[in-house]
């Protein structure tokens, strides 16, 4: 079994709040498995898994790691529970596929 990330798409948005305010983070993955006869290198079956994640960074807030998709710079924790969804997905739909639920 092997995949890899093929899209991401993000958005950000501002929000005010009391003289405050801060940063809408959403970021959305897709992701590609595949499932490999390593003797004669046949594909099995392709399944594709999407995962969202959405986060706020409040003005003056704590600080958190960003890392850059794209143009956009979004929080590491919203990168890492938009592809984790992707791999349940994924893993949902080969389970289903194998098992037929």
């Amino acid at each position: 079994i092997y995949g890899n990330i093929v899209s991401t798409d993000s958005k950000e948005g501002i929000f005010d709040v009391k003289l405050n305010g801060g940063k809408l983070h959403e970021l959305k993955v897709c992701m590609i498995i595949r499932m490999m006869d390593v003797k004669t290198g046949e594909e099995i079956v392709i399944e594709k898994g999407e995962g969202v994640s959405k986060s706020s960074e409040i003005k003056g807030g704590t600080s958190k790691i960003f890392m850059k998709i794209g143009t956009a710079e979004i929080p590491q924790d919203t990168v890492h529970n938009a592809m984790r969804k992707a791999a349940i997905d994924v893993v949902g739909k080969l389970t289903a596929r194998f098992f037929k639920s």
